[in-house]
């Protein structure tokens, strides 16, 4: 139904939380029963893939640093990394739907000796790598 209704394919230019037994049959039965096709919508996040595996580097990927498409251009305020949807729309507007994070090696140092600069429950301050940890992830 991804595939179809949406064009992505799941696990290689979509990915997901995967939630089992999810597979569109509450759709299926609200059109049998009537409900208006609307039109197909995801709200998009920004995530890396496989992001348990890289929650430092997703974590820091979330700061406030300069984010620009494949062109080159900035598309959005930064600031708002953070907000997972936000970005994530944002991104989905992009070619090929994805942007690259820059920052230097002394923003990247300043992660790695004081935390992030945003925190939240998802990636809190430990995320960015306790003071025996912290270069793991480089």
């Amino acid at each position: 139904m991804l595939k179809d209704r949406l064009g992505f394919n799941l696990d290689k230019d979509f990915f997901t939380f995967n939630v089992p037994g999810i597979n569109g049959e509450g759709l299926k039965m609200m059109w049998d029963a009537g409900a208006q096709k609307y039109g197909d919508t995801v709200e998009m996040i920004y995530i890396l893939p496989h992001n348990l595996e890289y929650m430092v580097a997703d974590g820091v990927l979330r700061q406030p640093n300069l984010m620009i498409n494949q062109k080159g251009d900035r598309f959005m305020d930064e600031g708002m990394l953070g907000n997972t949807t936000f970005s994530g729309n944002a991104m989905f507007l992009q070619p090929g739907h994805y942007a690259y994070v820059i920052m230097d090696r002394a923003i990247l140092q300043k992660y790695q000796e004081n935390g992030p600069d945003i925190m939240d429950i998802v990636h809190p301050a430990a995320g960015s790598g306790d003071q025996e940890g912290r270069r793991e992830w480089i």
